[in-house]
């Protein structure tokens, strides 16, 4: 047995308990490799995990590689790590595997300190490894060390880095660094131009919010935002304003219902991030019906009280959802998991594993 595989004995399946992937005979570590490919469930890990070890191939890099990713995917980031930390030698893609597990996930500080750890090593970033780890970045003097460190690398210019960094500088609120990137861009990706739209509608300047959404709009459709909430094994989509669900009106009065309780505890709708001509509260109306609010509210009257809601939105979330999903976590008592573009968002009793960063 490998010492990887010691770590992670207890939750390795026993012999008898992994009957199932003897059906595929004699396993080889490119058949393991093969098999763990989209593995994301800690039992069936566990269970190529152990037939990896007893067919001798859990050394093998492509095998340990695929288990590190499994065990990450599964939720069991520790076991991950340990995997990572155990291989010979690992390489910069070993590494940027665990920190864009990490990062993904709101894990801001053990990201960086996976990066720390590899740059220690000597091992040189890809653009996959910044573009993972400039979301992690808190604060702007890092990202700007980073960004440094991009053009030594030439990698500046790549398409994903370039968009990370723009991401982080709009986040910061440095609007200037972050509109030169945005221009400097042969083709912005939707992704660049709602980051800047968004940092523009935070600092309260529409006016080149308005600027820059009409000199793009001939040439870059924005996605429209869906989000999907699982419920009973079934999978249900809202976008905003959604009225075609066969329970609207249940969704409405509850979403009415949350839109009460989080203003008596204080919160203050975020109009500023409508950037149409409207009143106020015209505006107010706007943000209320985001899609990811109405799938929390169809989450709350379908499920039982206490059950986590889970849902997962294809644009990120405004600042606006982001708070008010955190006070419905505290005002319920649920757990919300919501994952949007950037990352896993693990809302428990008014708090987000984001720290409210993202």
């Amino acid at each position: 047995m490998s010492a990887a595989a010691a770590v992670v004995q207890p939750v390795l399946p026993s012999s008898s308990a992994s009957t199932g992937v003897q059906q595929h005979g004699v396993l080889t570590a490119d058949r393991v490799a093969g098999l763990l490919t989209g593995c994301a469930t800690l039992h069936r890990t566990g269970e190529l995990h152990a037939a990896a070890v007893r067919a001798g191939v859990d050394g093998d890099r492509a095998v340990d590689f695929r288990l590190q990713r499994a065990y990450a995917a599964s939720g069991r980031l520790d076991l991950a790590v340990t995997l990572l930390r155990l291989t010979p030698d690992p390489t910069t893609v070993f590494y940027t595997s665990a920190i864009h597990a990490h990062s993904s996930r709101g894990l801001h500080l053990a990201a960086l300190a996976l990066l720390s750890e590899m740059l220690g090593r000597g091992l040189i970033p890809t653009s996959h490894t910044l573009s993972s780890s400039l979301p992690a970045c808190h604060g702007l003097a890092l990202g700007r060390a980073l960004h440094a460190y991009a053009f030594k690398l030439a990698l500046a210019g790549d398409s994903y880095v370039a968009t990370a960094l723009l991401g982080m500088y709009a986040r910061g609120g440095d609007a200037d660094a972050a509109r030169a990137l945005f221009d400097e861009m042969p083709d912005p990706h939707v992704v660049s131009v709602t980051a800047m739209l968004t940092c523009y509608a935070k600092m309260g300047a529409l006016d080149d919010a308005r600027e820059l959404s009409m000199m793009k709009a001939s040439g870059i459709q924005k996605e429209p935002g869906c989000s999907a909430v699982e419920v009973g094994r079934k999978v249900y989509e809202f976008v905003a304003g959604d009225m075609s669900h066969p329970r609207t009106d249940e969704i409405y009065s509850m979403l009415e219902r949350m839109n009460e309780l989080v203003k008596e505890q204080g919160h203050v709708p975020q109009t500023e991030l409508v950037l149409h001509d409207l009143d106020e509260a015209s505006k107010e109306k706007a943000l209320a019906v985001h899609s990811e609010k109405l799938a929390v509210a169809f989450g709350l009257i379908s499920t039982a009280p206490g059950e986590t809601i889970k849902i997962v939105k294809n644009l990120r979330a405004c600042s606006d959802c982001h708070a008010v999903l955190k006070l419905i976590s505290k005002i319920t008592g649920r757990k919300i998991v919501f994952r949007d573009r950037n990352r896993f968002h693990h809302f428990v009793d008014g708090s987000c594993t984001c720290g409210d960063y993202w």
